[in-house]
């Protein structure tokens, strides 16, 4: 939700019922912002095509690629908001 509106971040896919969310920021390649995710803000995610090259040419990033962010069992909702301000502060950067 607290990304959702930003002009350049597009989000796939992810829903109330899914801990799985793959997004672009518009000007950064992926890799990099997974990386800045983890040097900055010490947020493991993952960048590329996922082993999924059909997926991503179906929703057109088959060149670009995503950032994945993936919750499970033991991350709370301060680590999410963490997550999205984070993403947030990335995608204002530029």
């Amino acid at each position: 939700e607290k990304i959702k509106n930003l002009k350049n971040v597009k989000i796939f896919g992810g829903s109330n019922k899914c801990g799985i969310s793959s997004f672009s920021i518009s000007g950064i390649d992926c890799v990099e912002v997974a990386q800045r995710l983890n040097d900055e803000y010490k947020i493991c995610v993952r960048s590329g095509l996922h082993c999924a090259y059909l997926a991503h040419k179906s929703l057109k990033t088959h060149e670009t690629g995503l950032t994945r962010v993936s919750f499970g069992y033991f991350n709370t909702i301060k680590d999410a908001d963490s997550c999205a301000d984070a993403i947030y502060k990335i995608a204002k950067s530029i």
